[in-house]
């Protein structure tokens, strides 16, 4: 019975690590000899730029190896930095925080830390530490199996790096975007992407980098089956992996070829690169491969029927399977307390007050209980005992008092460092949501004529913008003339650009959620599934929302969801599709103003059958100029003016039709005015979004 269950824990933790063994890439600092660095620290004058810039080379270097000093060093020079208000030298202090969090599995940590390094990048308009810190989020998400979120950072990446002509970090994108398509299971088009990244690496004389590719492909044979090209695989990234001392790249080698020498029943020569894995993983605290390796270990003391090792390796297996999992299970908690508190919040404040009222009450009526005491004890001066009585009560009464004003100096506390928490995890969420809308910068690359008035009602929103280009794909068609009726190559598909203003239920926190959703799944339409009609699109994304929510049958009868209005352009062609979801399109071309309506129902929430019909594609003529507008009802539904009524839509489009002929840049700003100008003292009803876009 106990070998059964041995065999059990240790046979599922291998089959895991087997199947996880595509590694990413990791865009980090140079990494330079440490003894050389710290050398060069000794001559330097401390809270000098050199000597703090010197502190973040040894963060990057000692990451992997030394990560207590590591945290030490990049800490000392996010203080020297803060002091000496150099930004830049600021977020690549918070970038080598992210590295080492990440590399020791506190991945939660680490997102807050490459979130804040990317905030300041995207400010100083730092366009390749941008592209670095997207694949560094993406990592992150990659790690949580979150892959729709990921891929959409690493497509950033490589759009980014392919403007730059940076051929490392278009090497870095095009290996995790491999890495996504493997966990797909698309394994050819995930080898494909590796074995370029490899080419451009080797190119390059990277062999770090070469060798995480080189594992990658060694993994996706060892899927198929083919474990002598595997292992030969898992062989050159250990030996790369060793000449630059990169312990944790040589741990992933290692455990990858004990996996498949186990599969080859090769137990010594496994036993022998598990143990190595785990003294590596050891030396860098990688939790993961030290669950990897334990695991392995484990399943092969079963196998030589040496109970007491495999215990000590199980126990490992599940110290750190319990280690890891406790960290996100704290994020989450954390999370949840936070809504919660949210709800709460009024009603702790609310019962403070209540108690500050009976404080006084008591107060009151304690002086009058003193009072009334003196005249007893004049009164009843002859009964001693009675007036020791009394006395003991007074006593009492003072120290139940004293008892009730520290619980009440202690609730106050426990209040404000509530909200504390509650409006730290809001600003943590809004974090998340600007880093996946995309970027004015990205946006103006392709559409330089362009304005985004976005006004979140409360911190975070739920109303959001989403833009996405699409790759050129090739056609072929097949010829009846050639044998076999062989395919021919024809061309490519015209470059499509698409952009969409999506009004999610709620808003606040809950409609956050919703626009996380609604933006991944649009990642994953058009980017990885490359739909490009605009009604296929909503179509497919009503199909997806009601899968996400459970809301197919009637035990699912809910109606969130969220109302679209969507365009696909296609500059070659020079046409424009639209489709809306109770959302429309206004667009003016030669002065005159058109408006097509979206159908009348919304992406998601239960419906019955035959209800609902697909979604309508419009298509409009750009032969001429035109100038289009996407939005929420937000703008149009803001009470104001003197009566306090709705803006409503028609003085929505008459607004939209005296500023389409400005500049777009100028555009949100008499958007603002005219929205303050109308709302006055009156508080912002909804979140509020306009898009306009000048071909």
């Amino acid at each position: 019975m106990i070998y059964s269950l041995y065999r059990c824990c240790c046979l599922w933790v291998c089959f895991f690590w087997v199947q996880g063994l595509v590694g990413i890439t990791l865009v980090q600092g140079q990494h330079y000899p440490t003894d050389s660095l710290r050398a060069q620290l000794q001559t330097l004058k401390q809270g000098t730029e050199a000597y703090i810039q010197t502190q973040i080379h040894l963060a990057n270097t000692l990451n992997n190896r030394q990560p207590n000093q590591a945290i030490a060093y990049a800490q000392e020079a996010l203080q020297g930095a803060q002091k000496l208000k150099k930004n830049k030298l600021q977020a690549e202090a918070l970038q080598a925080l992210g590295h080492v969090y990440r590399l020791q599995g506190s991945d939660f940590r680490a997102l807050e830390f490459f979130l804040d390094a990317l905030r300041i990048f995207e400010r100083l308009k730092d366009s390749s530490q941008i592209a670095a810190t997207y694949n560094s989020i993406g990592n992150i998400y990659f790690l949580q199996k979150k892959y729709e979120v990921s891929l959409a950072f690493y497509q950033r990446t490589l759009r980014l790096a392919r403007q730059l002509k940076d051929e490392q970090s278009i090497a870095n994108a095009l290996n995790n975007i491999g890495n996504i398509y493997y966990y797909r299971d698309r394994n050819n088009t995930a080898l494909r992407y590796f074995t370029e990244a490899l080419a451009l690496n080797r190119k390059l004389g990277n062999v770090a980098f070469s060798a995480d590719n080189l594992l990658n492909i060694s993994a996706i044979f060892m899927d198929e089956g083919n474990y002598d090209i595997a292992y030969a695989y898992a062989d050159s990234a250990l030996v790369e992996n060793t000449q630059i001392d990169h312990y944790e790249g040589q741990a992933a080698a290692l455990q990858l070829k004990a996996s498949i020498s186990m599969i080859r029943q090769k137990n010594e020569e496994a036993e022998t690169y598990a143990a190595r894995c785990l003294e590596l993983a050891y030396t860098v605290s990688s939790k993961r491969y030290i669950k990897a390796a334990a695991g392995i270990l484990a399943e092969i003391a079963i196998q030589k029927q040496v109970y007491d090792e495999a215990l000590i390796y199980t126990q490992i297996v599940m110290a750190y399977k319990d280690s890891l999992s406790n960290e996100e299970s704290k994020e989450r908690i954390a999370r949840l307390e936070a809504g919660y508190l949210l709800e709460k919040k009024q009603a702790e404040i609310d019962t403070y007050s209540l108690e500050k009222e009976k404080d006084l009450y008591v107060r009151n009526m304690l002086w009058q209980g003193v009072l009334a005491l003196g005249i007893v004890v004049l009164i009843l001066l002859w009964s001693r005992s009675r007036s020791q009585q009394q006395a003991q009560k007074l006593r009492l009464a003072n120290t139940e008092v004293n008892i009730k004003n520290q619980e009440l100096r202690e609730q106050k506390q426990i209040i404000e460092e509530k909200k504390q928490d509650i409006e730290s995890s809001i600003r943590y969420a809004l974090r998340i949501q600007q880093a996946i809308l995309p970027t004015q910068e990205e946006i103006a690359l392709k559409i330089p004529q362009h304005c985004i008035f976005f006004k979140p009602r409360d911190v975070v929103s739920g109303d959001f913008y989403w833009f996405a280009e699409t790759d050129p794909e090739p056609v072929y068609t097949i010829d009846p003339e050639l044998p076999n009726k062989a395919s021919v190559f024809q061309g490519f598909t015209n470059e499509k650009q698409v952009v969409a203003a999506v009004d999610c239920t709620g808003h606040g926190v809950p409609g956050a959620f919703m626009s996380l959703i609604g933006s991944s799944l649009l990642n994953e339409i058009v980017t990885m599934d490359n739909v490009t009609s605009a009604d296929q699109i909503l179509n497919y994304l009503h199909r997806n929302i009601q899968l996400r929510l459970r809301q197919q049958g009637l035990e699912g009868e809910t109606y969130d969801g969220m109302d679209i209005a969507l365009c696909v352009i296609d500059r070659e062609a020079k046409t424009m599709e639209f489709a809306g979801a109770n959302n429309p399109l206004v667009y003016f071309q030669k002065g005159e103003m058109h408006i097509i309506n979206g159908d009348k129902q919304g992406i998601g929430g239960y419906s019955l059958v035959g209800k609902r019909t697909p979604f309508s594609k419009h298509t409009i003529d750009l032969q001429e100029p035109t100038t289009f507008y996407l939005f929420s009802d937000g703008f149009q539904d803001q009470f104001g003016g003197i009566k306090n009524r709705k803006f409503m839509k028609k003085n929505f489009y008459q607004l939209l039709a005296d500023i389409h002929q400005e500049p777009m840049h100028k555009q949100a700003q008499l958007l603002e005015k005219a929205l303050d100008e109308w709302k006055g003292t009156e508080p912002q009803v909804d979140d509020i979004l306009v898009i306009g876009m000048r071909l």
